[in-house]
């Protein structure tokens, strides 16, 4: 059997998925902890990160080695010690855990090869989250929890010692296609404070996405500050450091995937919030992180109060304007959940009057004349919704991908009902481009077709709509069974119309269908009761 030496094996698969590799022979037995130790360093020294490979070398024999024929540990150190001294610009991972023995690792895997040196706080974790962190070269600190997030950031940033400090959660990762990019961004060495996107990660899509500052230089007094919601931003600015947007780079976070887990965290934050807002009452962006815990919650009176009294202070715009703009449009989405359509309306118009790039502010107006069934001027705010580009928020993120992919579902539903045919196909034809999983939008393409007489066409669409989704889509079963009554086979009409009624339909549309197919096949009492 052929045997791959250490650099063949990170030519082949990568420095990142080796070191997966040897970390899950040790945790299933194959490896002892000193061999893990052992050949993770040597791992780490041949990607030049020796910090790491020192942390893992610490405390062991030094005199160990696996073979006769490979070194003794206390050679793997002093090569790292000497890699280090002439080491360039290095970034060092910070991280606070508590019990995420079940995220950790895929956070720290996504990082894992481009980082110098990883500093993880833990606040009191009784799993096996230390132990697990333990096997990637880290420095831990240790602390109780003290109700203050910031506390045990500034904890991780006091035993960091490279140049530069980056933060993940650990339910965060960094997207694969940018680590090259972020080690290239703290390796310019410039006096800046930088943030990327960070993306609600949803099941199959990303969701609501925002900017945040994860990217600092290591100075004395830049620190973070708050409870909760904790910023580096305010300190890193009064030390002179220019605040820049990479959009480029993007951080996947997986926190709020779950409206249950969601509830929980800002249960979690609510008092830490409060007393920031008792210390600081005139703190406007902990005063919105107030109103959306109280949001989260269900405490929508709460929640409205605190919106109203940001919307209502003018002075706000001129020191905290996305604050004062997405306060607007709170206080609208909160008015539509209530049906209160003519206050949503009012704080939706004032949202986009302030800013034409607010994409959902323009959706949701859609929603609510399409409800209304002023079906032109939810048209017209589909489709603003669709041309406009969200600028960089820093507050209230946005599901850019969703607001698009459901805006252009609207607009060529719209088209369908007023029997655009033609303009309909050129919309979806765009949409699928954009979006080729949207189950919808294939069915909408059959209607489309169909109403021009394009039946094969309509056909292949209705029939690709179920292969992807066959339940809970009784439309393209409505559209196949339109499509065999046009074919004149009543009888294979029905069996999907009796499909779609399994999937829930009960629309106008299918009666009139399982009518019209009973009277051909002559059960008129049946037909009867259809129509009706």
């Amino acid at each position: 059997m052929k045997t791959y030496s250490i650099s063949e094996h990170i030519k082949k698969h990568g420095a990142g998925e080796y070191l997966k590799s040897i970390r899950t022979r040790c945790r299933h037995g194959f490896y002892s902890a000193e061999e893990f130790r052992y050949h993770a360093a040597k791992t780490y020294l041949s990607i030049e990160l020796p910090q790491r490979a020192m942390a893992l070398l610490n405390g062991l024999d030094p005199d160990y080695a696996p073979s006769e024929d490979q070194p003794a540990m206390r050679s793997l150190y002093s090569r790292a010690r000497e890699m280090r001294e002439t080491t360039g610009v290095t970034c060092s991972l910070n991280m606070i855990v508590r019990d995420e023995c079940e995220r950790i690792m895929d956070s720290l895997d996504s990082v894992d090869d481009i980082m110098d040196e990883i500093v993880i706080c833990d606040t009191g974790s009784v799993d096996t989250t230390r132990e697990l962190a333990q096997l990637y070269g880290i420095t831990l600190v240790c602390m109780e929890w003290n109700g203050n997030f910031s506390h045990a950031r500034n904890a991780a940033v006091d035993a960091s010692t490279s140049n530069w400090i980056f933060w993940l959660d650990a339910d965060d990762a960094v997207e694969q296609s940018c680590k090259k990019r972020l080690r290239k961004i703290w390796r310019r060495n410039k006096n800046q404070v930088i943030a990327f996107t960070v993306a609600n990660e949803l099941p199959g899509n990303h969701g609501p996405e925002f900017n945040q500052f994860r990217l600092f230089p290591r100075k004395e007094n830049v620190r973070f500050e708050r409870r909760a919601h904790e910023q580096v931003v305010f300190s890193a600015k009064k030390e002179g450091l220019k605040p820049v947007v990479h959009k480029e780079i993007r951080i996947l976070h997986r926190g709020y995937n779950d409206p249950e887990m969601q509830k929980k965290k800002a249960l979690r934050n609510k008092p830490l919030i409060e007393a920031e807002c008792r210390e600081n009452p005139s703190d406007i962006s902990m005063k919105f992180s107030l109103g959306e815990c109280h949001t989260i919650l269900g405490e929508i009176d709460k929640a409205i109060g605190i919106f109203s009294q940001i919307a209502g202070d003018n002075s706000v715009y001129s020191t905290h304007r996305d604050t004062f703009i997405h306060a607007h449009f709170d206080l609208g989405w909160l008015y539509k959940t209530r049906n209160n359509f003519e206050k949503a309306k009012r704080y939706l118009a004032r949202t986009i009057y302030l800013d034409q790039h607010v994409i959902e502010a323009h959706y949701l107006l859609g929603l609510i004349f399409y409800a209304e069934k002023s079906y032109q001027k939810a048209f017209n705010f589909f489709v603003r919704a669709l041309a406009r580009k969200p600028h960089n928020r820093y507050v209230a993120a946005v599901d850019t991908r969703g607001i698009k992919m459901n805006a252009f579902y609207y607009v060529g539903d719209i088209l369908l009902r007023w029997k655009k045919m033609k303009e309909a196909e050129e919309l979806l034809m765009r949409a699928l481009r954009f979006y080729p999983g949207v189950v919808e939008y294939y069915t909408q393409m059959g209607v489309a077709l169909f109403g021009m007489n394009r039946v094969k066409d309509a056909a292949l669409y209705f029939s690709h709509s179920l292969t992807v989704s066959p339940r809970k889509n009784p439309r393209a079963y409505e559209g196949l069974a339109a499509i065999y009554l046009r074919l004149n086979d009543p009888k294979k009409a029905a069996d999907f119309l009796l499909k779609a009624l399994e999937n829930d339909s009960s629309s106008a549309e299918i009666y009139a269908l399982i009518g019209d197919v009973h009277f051909i096949l002559k059960n008129p009492e049946i037909a009867l009761d259809a129509y009706e």
